[in-house]
């Protein structure tokens, strides 16, 4: 019988765990869209797909959250989800429940939070990767067409040129995890998530080596949430080939190992970081871009060559190449 479990003081700030029947697979931590704009309402939409995971062998784990207005938004919608998927472990402990491989699936909005928590910051319970229902998974790309009559901005509480820090932390294509799988699940005549959101992901993860798919399927936006519907074998497939292929990415990973993630910057951050803000502002690129580039330099260089390379082929500043340098070299050393 599915129980609740509140993970936070608020009313929004609760999860659902529905056991399996039978042996379980693993555990699926589904996230709910709407644009990250709600009403208690959303929370249901995906109910029918949970249940449909747990006759197929799957614990579910369904989180709700704050959105806009209702306290959600930037911080507290990523606060929120990063809360709510490390209480599953307690929630699990309380029933008795092997969780085994944890996958994060999430439908638009939801999508969205559900590739973002492969990589949330101070993560504990291991994950072992996410599928996208029609997520989006490009912000600055929604932000620039408007994606959900402003949903984006109305998310991070303004554009990326005001709030590039806010876009850098919380934006999947910034933050892709090359050692984690994703798959994606999109309707083909979505008209509310563009596919080019998918498309956009893709090529983006496929050039840092992320083992990355998408299944293509016939119909729109609500589809794939749809347990009638084929894009249900989709996910099932999609859940099956993540979990089956686990173990030997576990035993032969070929992540690269020194891979330094963009820190979620704010009024209060201090050190190398703090440059953040102004070299995503002054040059028009993520943070995590910047990062992963000098992670590559700094194999056989030392320190200011790598900085004088930035400022040369790459026309940063002094400070600013200083800072990116500065910030890799002491997070691979801890």
């Amino acid at each position: 019988m599915a129980q609740r479990f509140e993970y936070g003081d608020g009313p929004m700030q609760y999860g659902v765990l529905h056991p399996a029947q039978g042996t379980a697979r693993g555990t699926v931590v589904l996230i709910h869209g709407g644009f990250w704009r709600g009403t208690p309402d959303y929370f249901d939409g995906p109910t029918p797909l949970a249940e449909a995971l747990v006759q197929h062998g799957w614990h579910v784990w369904q989180i709700e959250y704050r959105q806009t207005p209702n306290g959600g938004g930037w911080p507290g919608t990523l606060d929120d989800v990063a809360a709510g998927v490390e209480h599953l472990a307690v929630a699990a402990a309380s029933l008795g429940l092997d969780t085994g491989s944890v996958v994060t699936v999430g439908h638009s909005a939801g999508g969205h939070l559900a590739v973002w928590a492969l990589s949330r910051p101070s993560g504990v319970l291991p994950l072992a990767g996410a599928v996208s229902l029609a997520g989006a998974l490009n912000l600055r790309l929604g932000e620039q067409e408007h994606m959900g009559d402003g949903a984006v901005v109305g998310f991070l509480g303004g554009g990326s040129a005001e709030h590039p820090d806010r876009y850098a932390a919380a934006d999947p294509v910034s933050r892709i995890e090359p050692g984690l799988p994703v798959r994606i699940v999109h309707g083909r005549q979505d008209d509310v998530v563009p596919m080019n959101q998918t498309d956009t992901y893709v090529a983006a993860a496929e050039r840092l080596g992320q083992d990355v798919a998408i299944a293509v399927v016939e119909g729109d936006h609500m589809a794939v949430i749809d347990p009638a519907h084929p894009a249900f074998d989709r996910l099932l497939a999609a859940l099956d080939e993540i979990v089956a292929d686990r173990p030997a990415r576990q035993q032969g990973s070929t992540v690269p190992p020194s891979r330094v993630l963009a820190p979620t910057v704010t009024a209060g951050t201090k050190g190398p970081a703090s440059y953040f803000p102004s070299i995503e502002r002054t040059y028009g690129r993520p943070i995590q871009e910047w990062l992963d580039l000098v992670v590559e330099r700094l194999e056989g260089r030392r320190h200011m060559e790598v900085v004088d390379l930035l400022k040369t082929e790459h026309g940063l500043g002094h400070g600013h190449a200083n800072a990116l340098v500065a910030y890799v070299r002491q997070h691979q050393a801890d």
